[in-house]
């Protein structure tokens, strides 16, 4: 009982700390934002490292090109990160938000059933904007999937409101669970400003602009287009270059087979697809997926950077993101296996191309193995929908595992040079927007010359009783 007393003693601390934050730099925030009126979305934070913790202000212009009169506007809040009961029932983290205002005015809000979305009310007539602006705090806990304080310092993901895509059916209420961080937002103007302490660097996408301050140092990053932006601080990282990335890590060996793989990854996969993606960080985070991949970011864990061999196919694999998870997305709901096999086959693809058709095996076998190795109930097949999946192992197995396998089993029929020619139009054709398993379809069978739909359908139906029948491993 004591020991509970304690906690909340501490978080109390935390957050009365944080208030006094914010209100000696709510003026600064909000005229920052206020300048930036090109921006689709501004979030001006400060780190405080004794509290683990930041505060932040943010504001987001949406812009109704719905073509309806809206009275209210949904933003998603990944994973109920924001919680209506505050901070102090968080545990031991979560964030609290202070104020909700539509240009400039106080703002009615609340949040729908199930926690995932935060509903602002506010009119807005077709072809007006409006500025939602937030004012939150974020306490940090010591390991979650989206945000977390630990031995290499603070990472922030999906950490802000941020506005839906609006279809045919209005706007998307995309559910989301932790086992696929799917991203399923729009691409944005995105800008970042974080005060931070000396001694301490931040990550996020993009070169920072830094200004000195007393105290520390204000690091500003502006992204044209992002789906989403991460954050990762650190007082530990040392910053290596090289043509293609930028890697942050206390590891010099790991940062020199990180850059090495980034720069013939990048390279490799610009030419093949017909991409355009110039620069990529690497972050060594603490985190228990091995990689992580956000806009223009891969993170790794502390346990991969010890690996040489995990840093080059973890890097990889979160480059081949870039494309397949990033650039094009799926729905994370609907169809949430494509992203993954994808992604993870391109990741096979690049040890054939640098290596050789023996290291090309050994991975694509990674996959495939892990997936016969997992326990999987019936009635699960690669494009089941992502509510059938009870948890993230199952997930892995199924989506990326046996979705590798499928790719295999297209790529048999197609041969090499015709599967790089259905993923360069399949990437060129949906960059920067949302794909579906058809027009996947529609690459391969361009790129083929005739119909492979019922290989697709058969083969992502099938593809579990084919691996475990192996006699020994895919080919």
């Amino acid at each position: 009982m004591s020991k509970k007393k304690g906690n909340e003693k501490k978080t109390v601390i935390r957050i009365v700390a944080l208030v006094l934050c914010i209100m000696l730099v709510g003026t600064a925030i909000y005229a920052s934002i206020a300048s930036i009126a090109y921006a689709q979305t501004a979030v001006t934070a400060v780190y405080d490292a004794g509290n683990a913790a930041f505060a932040a202000s943010q504001a987001t212009v949406f812009h109704n090109d719905t073509g309806e009169r809206l009275t209210q506007l949904p933003f998603a809040v990944y994973f109920n990160f924001l919680r209506t009961n505050g901070a102090l029932s968080a545990d031991p983290g979560g964030v609290e938000l202070y104020e909700v205002k539509a240009d400039g005015e106080d703002a009615p809000w609340s949040f729908s059933l199930d926690e995932c979305e935060l509903l602002v009310d506010c009119e807005i007539d077709p072809g007006a904007s409006v500025a939602i602006e937030f004012t939150y705090s974020i306490l940090l806990p010591q390991s979650s999937d989206i945000a977390a304080n630990g031995d290499m310092g603070a990472r922030l993901s999906f950490f802000y409101p941020s506005y839906l895509p609006y279809g045919e059916n209005g706007f998307d209420y995309c559910e989301m669970s932790d086992v696929n961080a799917g991203v399923y937002f729009p691409e944005q103007e995105f800008d970042l400003s974080v005060t931070l302490p000396a001694g301490y660097m931040a990550v996020a996408g993009v070169e920072p602009e830094i200004t000195h301050v007393e105290g520390g140092n204000v690091y500003a990053f502006h992204f044209d287009a992002a789906r989403d932006v991460s954050l990762a601080v650190s007082r530990r990282y040392s910053e290596y270059r090289s043509d293609y990335a930028v890697a942050f890590t206390n590891n010099a060996l790991a940062a020199k087979t990180a850059l090495e793989a980034a720069d013939r990854a990048v390279a490799l996969f610009n030419e093949r697809l017909g991409g355009d993606l110039s620069r990529v960080y690497i972050a060594q985070v603490d985190q228990d997926e091995e990689v992580a991949a956000h806009t223009f970011v891969v993170w790794l864990s502390s346990d991969v950077i010890a690996s040489r061999g995990d840093v080059e196919k973890a890097v990889v694999e979160g480059i081949a993101r870039q494309y397949f998870a990033q650039s094009v997305v799926t729905h994370p709901e609907y169809e949430p296996w494509l992203s993954q096999a994808l992604s993870g086959y391109l990741t096979c693809l690049y040890y054939r191309e640098v290596y050789s058709e023996s290291r090309f095996l050994d991975v694509l076998n990674d996959y495939a193995l892990y997936a016969v190795s997992t326990t999987i109930p019936g009635g699960l097949s690669v494009d089941s929908e992502l509510s059938l999946f009870r948890s993230r192992e199952e997930f892995k197995a199924v989506a990326l595992g046996r979705g590798v396998a499928v790719l295999n089993e297209l790529r048999h029929v197609m041969g090499f040079d015709a599967m790089w020619e259905a993923l360069n139009i399949y990437y060129r054709e949906n960059a920067h927007s949302t794909a579906t398993i058809a027009d996947f379809a529609d690459a391969v069978n361009r790129s083929y010359g005739s119909s492979l739909d019922s290989l697709i359908i058969e083969t992502l139906q099938s593809i579990g009783d084919y691996i475990n029948q192996l006699p020994q491993r895919l080919d």
